[in-house]
Parts: structure tokens; sequence; C-alpha cells
């Protein structure tokens, strides 16, 4: 499989956020219903700063990415971040 790729970067660049907000959302529940949880977080106006949290795993992508020149991933992990800060932005209106 080539790893060189524009849609391999950009499913990367939209899983690992995402799997990082599952665990933050799940920590920050406590045991709480999870409906509840997040009614919490838009209330209290973290939801977007959580979002943005989630893109910095990003970086890591870009620069392992970037050094092993692979410069069509690169720019796959720059449009999957733009997508889930895009997916975020209507979350954040949509809820709020």
């Amino acid at each position: 499989m080539n790893r060189d790729q524009l849609k391999f970067g950009v499913a990367l660049g939209i899983l690992f956020p995402s799997i990082l907000f599952v665990l933050i959302f799940l920590a920050m529940s406590g045991g709480s219903q999870l409906p509840d949880a997040w009614n919490a977080m838009v209330n209290e106006k973290i939801l977007m700063k959580v979002i943005a949290l989630c893109c910095v795993i990003n970086l890591v992508l870009f620069y392992y990415f970037l050094n092993r020149s692979f410069y069509e991933s690169t720019r796959g992990v720059i449009v999957g971040t733009l997508v889930y800060g895009i997916i975020g932005a209507i979350l954040i209106f949509s809820a709020g």
C-alpha cells in the first residue's frame, strides 16, 4: 500500500482527531449519560476547545509525513484537519 496518497492523509487526518475526541468525551462524561455529557460540553462552551485540542494530534501526523517526504499524505492531513474543523463548526452552530 502506497502511503503517499492524498486520500490516505485525509483518512488519517479525520480518524486520529475523532478517536481522540471520543476518548476525551468519555473521560469528561465521568459515568454520566452521554447526552448529559454532550449538553454539559455545549452549555459550558468547551466543545470547540475540545475539537481544537483534538486537531493538535494532526501536527504529529503532519511532521511525520513531511519528514518522510510523503507530500501528498501531508496535504491530505491538512485537508482532513480542515474537514474536521468544518464539521466541528457545524456541530457548534447546530448545538448552540
